[in-house]
């Protein structure tokens, strides 16, 4: 692919290429938070900002200035690319990829609780004697490192079709997921942020929620942690804004109960866009201005607070990987 310092013509050409992947991933982007339970990972940042941050590492040059993702694709796409309609596919392949892992990528981010199972997923990966392997940007675990024509890469929606209870942390086995979800007779590979997804889905959902660390033996019980990480937020919040004079007795119980709503979504799928939703719901009075001038600073900011305690809680790392 055109370098940066090829030719104006072919620095025309790599920027409208550019340019319409942008295009493209922006629809992808809505599309995907679309189908989000609670899109809140997405912050204050609009698709077209998030669509910007997932296909940049398709164009990061390599040492020697040269682009070379889309163009080591293009090489290796099966079937072979032999016409513009094909060119057209692989390249929205490829992009709603990037978009998807990039999405996951916030979530691990934005929820404490998804990044613990990640945590876990790769000592299940050391243990079982999984590969990883990375296709587009998009990490995959698999049983071989076999070459991309010989390898099924399954999705999100491929691990919605196999049982509930093969997710249930206490129990699982990755190997087994990649024999069940094979569709025919080439090794599956699966994506490993999707996985954790289903994983939190599956487990948050029981009636006495247990996230497991077979690393170091320890079963964490979602519903404590959760009370203790609220109950720091709270300290925190009358001793910096109530005990201070910055918030009155009033507008303490208000942020109080607004934060754990939040935290009850957090566990649910992420919290809502947006804010203001957590006060409008408690009192209706309060206009978003107002809301804007006087307590969005500091939602925002216990919100950071209950993330970080529940994070040191559960002792999470906050690399993608070890």
């Amino acid at each position: 692919m055109a370098s940066p310092i090829d030719p104006a013509t072919q620095r025309k050409e790599l920027n409208g290429l550019i340019e319409e992947c942008f295009k493209l991933a922006t629809v992808h982007v809505r599309y995907q938070m679309s189908k989000l339970h609670k899109p809140g990972i997405m912050g204050d940042l609009t698709a077209k900002d998030i669509a910007v941050d997932a296909i940049a590492p398709l164009f990061t040059p390599a040492p020697d200035g040269f682009i070379r993702h889309l163009s080591e694709s293009f090489h290796g796409w099966n079937p072979p690319v032999k016409s513009e309609e094909d060119a057209h596919f692989m390249l929205i392949s490829i992009l709603s990829h990037r978009v998807k892992q990039h999405i996951q990528i916030m979530m691990r981010e934005s929820d404490p609780f998804f990044a613990k199972i990640l945590d876990s997923l790769n000592y299940h990966i050391k243990k079982e004697g999984l590969i990883k392997t990375e296709k587009l940007k998009v990490c995959y675990i698999s049983l071989t490192g076999s070459k991309d024509g010989e390898m099924e890469y399954c999705a999100y929606d491929d691990l919605l079709k196999l049982p509930g209870t093969m997710f249930a942390i206490r129990h699982i086995s990755i190997g087994k997921i990649l024999s069940q979800i094979r569709k025919d007779e080439r090794p599956a590979a699966i994506p490993l942020l999707a996985l954790a997804k289903r994983i939190k889905e599956v487990n948050l959902s029981f009636e006495n929620p247990v996230i497991t660390c077979h690393k170091t033996e320890t079963d964490y019980d979602v519903d404590s942690l959760s009370d203790l990480a609220k109950k720091a937020v709270y300290q925190k919040l009358r001793h910096s804004y109530l005990d201070k004079g910055k918030l009155n007795g009033q507008e303490t119980v208000l942020m109080e109960r607004a934060i754990a709503e939040m935290l009850l979504d957090l566990r649910d799928g992420g919290i809502k866009p947006g804010l203001y939703h957590y006060i409008e719901m408690i009192d209706g009075s309060i206009c978003p201005e107002t809301f804007k001038q006087r307590y969005h600073n500091i939602l925002e900011y216990l919100f950071r607070v209950l993330k970080k305690e529940l994070a040191q809680l559960l002792s999470v790392r906050h690399e993608l990987s070890e």
